[in-house]
């Protein structure tokens, strides 16, 4: 929330919260709180990547042209 109230494009920078509380209520706050993506411990690498693609934007790599 410190980061959203921050003036000028500070506010939006992209934050992924990475956590170890994998609820459904953890996640739902995260993103109530201002998190663009949420990712849950111990981090599965292609999770974290789709995340990373999502906040900055891009399609998912099954979507990029040369990926399978």
């Amino acid at each position: 929330r410190r980061i959203r109230d921050l003036p000028g494009p500070a506010s939006k920078v992209p934050v992924i919260a990475m956590t170890a509380d994998a609820g459904e209520e953890r996640r739902r706050a995260c993103l109530a709180a201002g998190f663009d993506g949420w990712v849950t411990k111990p981090i599965a690498p292609e999770l974290l990547g789709a995340a990373l693609l999502q906040v900055a934007g891009l399609p998912p790599e099954s979507d990029m042209p040369g990926r399978v």
